[in-house]
């Protein structure tokens, strides 16, 4: 077995390990699983703006950027088709927006 010392004083961060620090806490990756798409803007304001409405309202969303350019808006995610089918109904019923569902895998 490996034993791990524990850190008695801390270590100097460098600027760059800072920056690359801040960079991952932004970038928030997207969890594998199913989503509900509900709109996909040039600008990213737009699709901030959809998100935060969203949010308020209590939903797990995330922006995602599609190669094309263009900033995704998705709830979720949902660990199977069937639940994401659910999560649009759901969706469609309460907030009265048409989405649909996209599946994503990491990697």
């Amino acid at each position: 077995p490996v034993k791990i010392k524990p850190i008695t004083q801390s270590t100097p961060v460098t600027r760059a390990e800072r920056q690359v620090a801040k960079a991952v806490k932004k970038s928030s990756p997207v969890t594998q699983g199913f989503y509900v798409q509900l709109g996909a803007f040039k600008e990213k304001n737009r699709a901030q703006g959809m998100a935060d409405q969203l949010k308020r309202k209590g939903w797990s969303v995330k922006i995602t950027n599609k190669k094309s350019g263009l900033h995704a808006v998705w709830i979720g995610p949902k660990s199977t088709k069937t639940d994401a089918e659910k999560l649009l109904k759901t969706i469609r019923s309460k907030l009265k927006q048409k989405g649909f569902i996209i599946q994503h895998n990491n990697g």
